[in-house]
């Protein structure tokens, strides 16, 4: 018995001091779905821009801007004697409308009533998040975004549809400044 027990202490060890064995490698996806994924994205972005830019044609005499965001502009009325901004945490009070390219409404202003929005505080699609910021109170300004800065490929589960460039036009009547630094 003792000797079974010598034997077997001998085994055991024997076969657990054997060098480990390299595991294979997890099999890694190239990247491929997110480089046409991106190619997809640009794609639709370069379609949405000539959309706004065939919009933008149709308009005469009027000055267009462009954003660093992506997005165009316009003013409906400029005439303001505020000097600032919204800035982040600041309480603006608006109305905005959304229309889609061929000038049909999707969202009345009265439908969608006064609006008290804290800058970057609150949800709001990213182009007019990023409109408001460039405006003054008292100012009314549309807002041409393409579907990445509006609601993208989900839509909005109500009116408006995947892929959609839509034209926002907001009138910002007051801004109340963040009191906390």
């Amino acid at each position: 018995m003792k000797n079974k027990f010598s034997h077997l202490i001998v085994l055991l060890l024997f076969f657990s001091c054997h060098s480990p064995e390299a595991r294979r490698p997890v099999t890694v996806s190239s990247g491929s779905r997110i480089l046409e994924s991106a190619k997809t994205s640009k794609m639709i972005y370069e379609e949405d821009a000539a959309d706004i830019k065939a919009y933008l044609s149709r308009l005469d005499s009027i000055k267009i801007y462009s954003s660093n965001s992506g997005f165009w502009y316009y003013y409906d009325s400029r005439d303001s004697t505020y000097s600032e901004t919204p800035k982040p945490g600041d309480l603006t009070q608006l109305t905005y409308q959304i229309e889609d390219l061929r000038n049909e409404i999707i969202y009345d202003s009265l439908s969608l009533g006064l609006i008290q929005y804290t800058v970057d505080k609150e949800v709001l699609f990213k182009g007019l998040r990023e409109g408001i910021k460039l405006m003054y109170p008292g100012q009314r300004v549309t807002f041409l975004f393409p579907s990445e800065l509006a609601y993208s490929y989900t839509g909005d589960k109500n009116l408006i549809g995947t892929n959609e460039p839509l034209v926002c036009k907001v009138h910002l009547y007051s801004i109340e400044k963040d009191s906390i630094p």
